[in-house]
């Protein structure tokens, strides 16, 4: 990766250690992708967040008191997709070409947090899982199967890797299905495209 970032001071991630999983890996695969050099600092996941998230409103670090966290040029940002968006808005890369396809990648975003949603609710116990799994998964690959073929791939904006890919790679990847997409073509197109990215072949290796 290069020395110097385009986006001005070297980034930092601040996010918990939950490897490669969680809405902060969508951000890293980003920055990977891009070839940003970053720093990070990973939170223990544990009984400590609740007074940490204190914390973090008390200090202005994060009003919401929610990690991620992105540090850059001084300032401390939050909230997943205004991040992704706001990286590939300064890299000019990363998103659409268009104001339509913008707000197309916007919204496949916005569904894939729902689903995200979903899937951490699951996590509660091994019968939230369950239900989840049979009731809700079904459902979210059908509806981004079809987002996918709206512009007949590999991406959500056919040759244009953009962070939507990235967050719909990232939750595939989370529930434990790549490699299981067989009735999804799309879908499985997307992960053969997006673990072919150069930057990203040995960044994967590394991950798992």
């Amino acid at each position: 990766m290069s020395s110097k970032s385009p986006l001005g001071s070297t980034p930092k991630l601040i996010y918990f250690e939950l490897g490669a999983k969680g809405r902060g890996e969508n951000i890293r695969v980003l920055l990977q992708d891009a070839g940003i050099q970053y720093e990070e600092e990973r939170i223990p996941y544990d009984d400590q967040w609740p007074a940490l998230s204190k914390q973090l409103k008390a200090t202005e670090k994060n009003p919401v008191g929610s990690l991620p966290i992105l540090e850059l040029n001084g300032e401390n940002y939050f909230g997943t997709v205004p991040l992704l968006r706001y990286i590939a808005g300064k890299l000019g890369t990363h998103k659409g070409r268009t104001l339509e396809e913008d707000l197309f990648i916007d919204s496949v975003s916005d569904f894939v947090v729902d689903w995200r949603a979903s899937w951490a609710a699951g996590l509660q116990s091994p019968k939230d899982r369950a239900q989840h799994v049979e009731n809700e998964l079904p459902g979210y690959l059908d509806i981004v199967e079809k987002l996918l073929g709206k512009h007949e791939g590999p991406f959500a904006l056919n040759d244009n890797f953009t962070y939507a890919d990235i967050m719909i790679y990232q939750i595939v990847h989370d529930e434990e299905i790549l490699g299981k997409l067989e009735r999804y073509p799309h879908l499985k197109q997307l992960q053969e495209a997006v673990e072919a990215r150069p930057r990203l072949v040995q960044y994967f290796a590394k991950r798992e």
